[in-house]
């Protein structure tokens, strides 16, 4: 299945290829392949909810043609403008 990862801040959106049964340090692992983002500056949601590495993507509802957002951690502050402006 294909899943839409649209990467903040810039709003760049990419596609990747992945099964319903891989793990988020799976998909975060082929953003690191494909745009150079290093894992430990990955936070993906889904839905507002924060992915943890071990979750599936069955598990957590992502089908296929989803859109995940990736907030790029270059700071606490990333995260907390991601979430406070998915809360208005």
């Amino acid at each position: 299945m294909q899943i839409i990862v649209e990467i903040i801040p810039g709003g760049k959106r990419i596609t990747l290829d992945v099964a319903s049964t891989d793990n988020i340090s799976s998909v975060k692992a082929k953003i690191k392949e494909t745009e150079g983002i290093p894992i430990e500056q990955q936070a993906l949601y889904s839905d507002n909810r924060l992915l943890h590495g071990a979750d599936i993507l069955e598990h957590c509802g992502v089908k296929n043609d989803d859109t995940l957002r990736l907030v790029k951690l270059e700071g606490l502050v990333q995260v907390n403008q991601y979430l406070a402006s998915s809360e208005q």
